[in-house]
């Protein structure tokens, strides 16, 4: 058998026509398609510009707390500061206050006594004077005399003849309690 032979120039198209309605169907599908995506973009824009707006107002809000976090601090470590020198001055007038009781018995001593002070010095626990007493036996007198303007008492550490008349003695006392400098005590 012998088969027909193909023409194509009587049969140029295989395929049928698209029927108009199909097209029409297509058409309105594609368009439905691109305005949807438009749509979609156009809001995703939108959202995305909100997005962004509240990003910067959340950033500008953590800023504001930020800095109001670091003046409530700065402020927190001056009232501290201000509350340590306040002690500390108070603590430096109670020791001055004490030194002018001892300086005034001193004087007192010397005009009763004839007391010579020829050296004292403080480190913050203790004081320890060095002086001339014209007799021994006067001795018992200072020590109560500068005990009673010295509220933590005077001891007697050392006392020696001298060469020409009279002795050298050495009191010792500590700093009463309120009014020791605490930054120079060793822990």
């Amino acid at each position: 058998m012998n088969a027909r032979s193909l023409n194509l120039l009587r049969h140029p198209r295989r395929m049928h026509a698209f029927d108009p309605r199909q097209v029409r169907l297509v058409l309105g599908a594609a368009v439905a398609g691109v305005m949807l995506g438009c749509s979609w973009g156009l809001w995703q824009e939108r959202e995305k510009d909100q997005l962004l707006d509240q990003r910067t107002q959340l950033q500008a809000q953590a800023n504001v707390l930020r800095e109001q976090q670091a003046r409530l601090a700065i402020a927190q470590e001056n009232a501290r500061l201000q509350s340590q020198w306040t002690e500390r001055a108070h603590s430096w007038q109670i020791q001055r206050q004490h030194l002018m009781q001892l300086h005034a018995a001193l004087m007192a001593q010397s005009a009763e006594t004839g007391m010579r002070v020829e050296r004292w010095q403080g480190d913050g626990r203790r004081l320890v004077l060095q002086a001339w007493l014209p007799r021994a036996d006067s001795v018992p007198a200072v020590l109560s005399g500068l005990s009673r303007a010295w509220a933590a008492g005077w001891t007697l550490q050392s006392l020696g003849e001298r060469a020409g008349a009279g002795v050298d003695v050495v009191l010792q006392a500590p700093w009463p309690a309120g009014t020791r400098d605490e930054a120079r005590q060793k822990p």
